[in-house]
């Protein structure tokens, strides 16, 4: 399936993580995206600024897709724009607040649409009616010490972070209840990102920035007992700082891709033996000074969709593309 690379990735297993260490070779597949793959592609943004401004607009920019694979929601955080997609046109386009940070999009299964995070509430979004639903049950706060700054969700399940690991909430959405809340989980480091896996798994992962080791690392958790089971380091050849962000859970898998940053690497990463293989995804017709941001697998794993850009004499292009995944 591909060449065996010689990084080496570090899984440590264990609740408090003193028992042994592992490593092993990661394995890398390729993966070639060719020009007559794409199938549709939509301009974003124009945008405009030095390079430092751009990417961060670029970063705070948040792509996600409904699991049955008929919409596809992008927040353009320059404009403080959401804009909703499906594989042929652009439906909607709706601005937000710009006193409210937008900080994370998830679909839910259960509601069957996308659920909002933001500065000041949670909510649902309407891909039919567009409208946007705040949910009263779940209270946002001001508070930097106490306020979500996270979640994930999967069927019945809602996860909350609150303040970067003070607190972690379970929630049952049929219900709208708390189940559980745990604190201090920020003894682990600063939780950025959380991942449920798909049921019937009860596997979550978080993206953590480990003081310790000052680094971004991948823990994993029963979300029951929510005892964390391993950690999984980054790779040994990456920079002193790599970023590990999850970018998309592979449908009817136990996989998640993620992205080492700094670096625009990818992995596959395997929620329940916690192994990564590289992925090589070999975007064939990209120009010089063109990037891909975020990616997306959707639609049962039919068809890639991503954000890329591409600098130019006086600005950044950003555009959404829709590719075939054959």
């Amino acid at each position: 399936m591909g060449n065996v690379k010689q990084k080496q990735t570090t899984i440590e297993n264990g609740g408090e993580l003193n028992s042994n260490i592992h490593q092993f070779s990661v394995e890398c597949i390729t993966k070639t995206v060719h020009p007559s793959h794409y199938i549709n592609q939509f301009h974003l943004k124009n945008m405009i600024g030095d390079n430092s401004e751009v990417l961060s607009n670029v970063y705070f920019t948040r792509l996600e897709v409904s699991n049955d694979g008929q919409y596809i929601l992008v927040y353009e955080n320059q404009n403080k724009l959401l804009i909703l997609f499906d594989k042929d046109r652009q439906l909607a386009q709706i601005e937000w607040n710009n006193n409210n940070q937008l900080r994370s999009l998830q679909w839910s299964s259960y509601f069957q649409k996308f659920l909002i995070l933001s500065k000041n509430h949670l909510a649902k979004f309407n891909c039919k009616t567009y409208e946007i639903e705040i949910i009263p049950e779940i209270k946002q706060t001001d508070d930097p010490d106490t306020s979500i700054s996270s979640m994930t969700t999967n069927d019945d399940h809602l996860i909350l972070c609150h303040s970067f690991g003070l607190s972690l909430e379970h929630w049952s959405l049929s219900k709208m209840k708390l189940i559980r809340k745990t604190e201090n989980l920020s003894k682990y480091g600063d939780i950025h990102e959380i991942r449920l896996s798909e049921p019937p798994s009860s596997i979550m992962a978080m993206n953590v920035y480990s003081r310790s080791d000052s680094t971004f690392v991948i823990d994993f958790f029963d979300i029951h007992s929510v005892r964390r089971t391993r950690r999984l380091m980054p790779p040994s050849s990456t920079c002193a700082i790599p970023c590990l962000q999850f970018l998309t859970v592979l449908p009817n898998s136990n996989q998640w891709i993620v992205q080492i940053k700094e670096f625009n690497e990818y992995y596959l990463l395997d929620s329940t033996t916690g192994e990564l293989k590289e992925l090589n995804l070999n975007m064939m017709g990209l120009e010089d000074g063109e990037f891909i941001t975020h990616i997306r697998l959707f639609d049962n794993g039919k068809y890639w969709t991503f954000i890329r850009c591409l600098e130019k004499q006086d600005c950044f292009d950003v555009e959404l593309k829709i590719v075939k995944n054959e």
